[in-house]
């Protein structure tokens, strides 16, 4: 493995024979507590936790269609969007980055961006989002399907709703049409 650093992380030339099929990438690494991978060209299963301060804005049906505005807009012009569900105090994401656009400069864009307005709404300041995300590279079809299924059904595991369908702040939900995955 030949490493290169640079000032804002890692990068790694790996040998890596799965979903893409390809037989070396350039990745981008970087860690926090947690370590963070960025494969070109790859999908990513995304969590991000709403701060302790903050409590549990998303219950409020106001904040949560907010949330799924800032979602929705860089849909197909940033990334495209495969699935999203927003839980009372998180959310997760399948998304896949557009060409030139890398997994952190999105997460930064869109925690920055939705945190002012969603502070601005609550009349309150401060941290709102925390500051590690955990993201998971999507390596084949079936930890697609996982992720999908657990996206799908966290509202239903949570006792929120009985069926996802009936969860208001999910793609499952409102008709966003999903981005065509690699494999469709």
């Amino acid at each position: 493995m030949r490493v290169l650093t640079r000032k804002r992380g890692t990068y790694r030339i790996i040998k890596i024979r799965e979903y893409g099929g390809h037989d070396w990438f350039l990745t981008k690494t970087y860690r926090r507590n947690l370590p963070h991978w960025e494969l070109k060209g790859s999908t990513y299963f995304v969590t991000i936790r709403v701060s302790s301060e903050a409590g549990f804005p998303f219950s409020d049906s106001r904040l949560a269609q907010l949330m799924m505005a800032f979602l929705i807009k860089d849909h197909e012009k940033r990334y495209l969007l495969y699935a999203y569900v927003i839980m009372p105090d998180h959310l997760h994401l399948i998304l896949k980055p557009i060409q030139g656009v890398s997994l952190s400069e999105i997460l930064k864009r869109m925690k920055g961006a939705s945190a002012l307005e969603l502070n601005k709404m609550m009349q309150r300041s401060g941290k709102f989002w925390q500051t590690e995300n955990f993201d998971h590279l999507i390596r084949n079809n079936l930890s697609l399907r996982e992720k999908w299924e657990y996206i799908k059904d966290n509202p239903v595991n949570a006792n929120l709703v009985k069926s996802a369908q009936d969860y208001p702040f999910s793609s499952f939900y409102c008709g966003l049409k999903p981005a065509k995955t690699s494999s469709d």
